[in-house]
């Protein structure tokens, strides 16, 4: 028979049959012509054997309180958040300055209630007195559109205006007149 075969058969003789020592016939005819499996099986009964001695030491009396505040330790460092922004905003929810900025945030809303609130003044401009020819100055900007699409200007402007060479009767009368 294999040795992979029988040394299974080892550990299914170790778990069920711990108390009863009798090996299969096939396994003890493969054991007494295979040394190695031979050894196999007498460190295995020792290592039962050692096993079955050993007893677990008692825990101390201390321990299971010492368990629990460890654990709430560790469950208190695994909720706390981590990160700067995080540590700030905890260290604000357990201080002094909780209540001073609520009293800023009031104050800066009734501030802005007030601001929108207060009423506008009816502020009347005053207005500098202005020299006539300024004034005229002014509404020749505001209409300027207006008079350089006037064509009535240039065909007065060309009626009146004479040629040089001839005389104008109108300068010689006002100039005897005076």
């Amino acid at each position: 028979m294999d040795c992979a075969k029988i040394q299974e058969q080892m550990l299914d003789q170790m778990n069920a049959a711990s108390a009863s020592p009798d090996l299969s016939a096939l396994m003890a005819s493969h054991m007494n012509g295979c040394a190695e499996c031979t050894k196999l099986w007498q460190a295995m009964q020792a290592s039962s054997a050692a096993l079955d001695e050993w007893t677990a030491p008692e825990p101390s009396p201390y321990f299971n309180t010492r368990f629990q505040a460890r654990l709430a330790e560790v469950k208190r460092e695994q909720s706390q958040p981590s990160g700067v922004m995080a540590r700030l905003i905890q260290s604000f929810r357990h201080s002094f300055w909780r209540p001073a900025a609520a009293a800023v945030m009031a104050l800066a809303i009734a501030i802005g209630i007030g601001i929108y609130e207060r009423p506008t003044a009816q502020v009347q401009p005053v207005q500098a007195q202005v020299s006539p020819a300024v004034n005229d100055l002014q509404k020749l900007d505001k209409n300027e559109d207006m008079y350089a699409d006037f064509e009535m200007l240039d065909d007065l402007q060309t009626t009146n205006s004479q040629p040089a060479d001839t005389p104008t009767t109108t300068t010689n009368s006002s100039k005897t007149e005076m």
